[in-house]
């Protein structure tokens, strides 16, 4: 018996397999290459459970497009407002007008408020909260069992999260060669791929990447599947088995 893998375990498993259900050697080589595909990967039962971190030094948060903001102002409450953060990056309040506050802390647009607010108070003292955060908009196409776009609050999604997600890949799908299509700020859109058997299989521990709010994940169809499709579309709609014609034939040509 040949150890594909080198793995003591998985010849006598695939030994032991044999004599219990009489399987070919066919079968026991397409299974002893379906377990090289995964990495070694430590016993999760000696594994102690992740001990609660205590996040420090963390960067102030950025105002986002979609967040809503509550401003207060401590000796005119008259003033207060809540104001939603458009897709432009701009905020507008009753006094003030076309405020930029995409990607500012809160503390910043604060100072922005209160130049703007000289003119109309005596000494501005505004105080920014932020209410409530825009969630994270992924979308995820292709092969996957349920497509479509996922909102997400709090952290951002993996790519094997986000796949999760959608169901899972179908049988079809080309698991290797996954795209991210990803669309930046001055409208300029980038096409990135990444590895996502490698992230499931722990072949590729960089390859389960971090997705950004508005990334597209969409997971083609394998190439033998793609030929799969174009016989049984292409051909067997307009050509019946019963005519003679088999995969790999020649059509005979026309006239002899």
């Amino acid at each position: 018996m040949i150890d594909l893998c080198g793995n003591p375990a998985d010849a006598r498993a695939a030994r032991s397999l044999r004599r219990g259900a009489g399987v070919g050697p066919a079968a026991l080589l397409i299974a002893g290459l379906a377990a090289c595909t995964t990495a070694p990967m430590p016993d999760m039962a000696h594994m102690q459970p992740p001990a609660p971190q205590v996040m420090t030094n963390l960067s102030a948060y950025q105002i986002q497009l979609g967040d809503e903001l509550d401003i207060h102002f401590l000796l005119n409450p008259e003033l207060n407002e809540s104001v939603l953060v458009r897709p432009d990056g701009m905020i507008s309040t009753a006094a003030a007008q076309d405020v930029p506050a995409y990607g500012k802390t809160p503390a910043q647009l604060a100072a922005v408020l209160r130049d703007r607010y000289k003119g109309l108070l005596h000494a501005p003292n505004p105080v920014v909260e932020v209410k409530s955060i825009a969630p994270t908009r992924l979308y995820v196409a292709g092969e996957v069992n349920a497509p479509g776009e996922f909102l997400t609050a709090g952290p951002p999604l993996s790519l094997v999260q986000a796949v999760a997600r959608a169901g899972g890949v179908k049988l079809g799908s080309a698991r290797d060669y996954v795209f991210i299509i990803r669309r930046e700020a001055d409208n300029k859109v980038h096409y990135l791929r990444t590895d996502y058997l490698g992230a499931i299989t722990g072949r590729n521990k960089k390859a389960d990447v971090l997705l950004a709010s508005g990334d597209t994940v969409y997971v083609p169809r394998s190439s033998v599947y793609e030929v799969w499709t174009y016989w049984n579309e292409y051909v067997l709609q307009f050509v019946p088995l019963s005519a003679g014609i088999y995969y790999g034939g020649s059509l005979p040509a026309i006239g002899k």
